[in-house]
């Protein structure tokens, strides 16, 4: 089911980077709440295309793009949470984010990051 049928109501928007800002400032308004948004491997379309550089570097751009939607967003958002195996300095996907935390090794989040000893 789309987020558009379980929330009742219609995006405008044509590019998925339209969509995705939309869709975060109508929850916002309709909830009147913040929003939180998860995003679980933000890197896997480039790594499933490595051995493909060309078609990475694509990826990466549109990527890029498309994450550019939450520092615009900033109003909207009570926080996000992004995971993937690749360290997002490395990747250049959120170099228009300046508010980004690691949270990888810090023992306070020792536990949902995976690592308990």
């Amino acid at each position: 089911m789309g987020h558009e049928n379980f929330y009742q109501f219609k995006l405008s928007f044509p590019s998925l980077k339209g969509r995705f800002r939309e869709l975060i400032e109508v929850l916002c308004e309709k909830y009147d709440q913040k929003i939180v948004v998860l995003i679980d491997e933000y890197n896997k379309p480039i790594l499933d295309n490595i051995h493909r550089p060309e078609v990475a570097f694509e990826i990466r751009e549109e990527l890029k793009n498309f994450y550019s939607v939450l520092k615009d967003a900033d109003p909207y958002l009570k926080f996000v949470f992004i995971t993937g195996v690749s360290k997002f300095s490395k990747v250049s996907l959120f170099s228009g984010l300046n508010n980004l935390e690691n949270l990888r090794l810090s023992p306070s989040y020792a536990t949902i990051c995976g690592y308990t000893q």
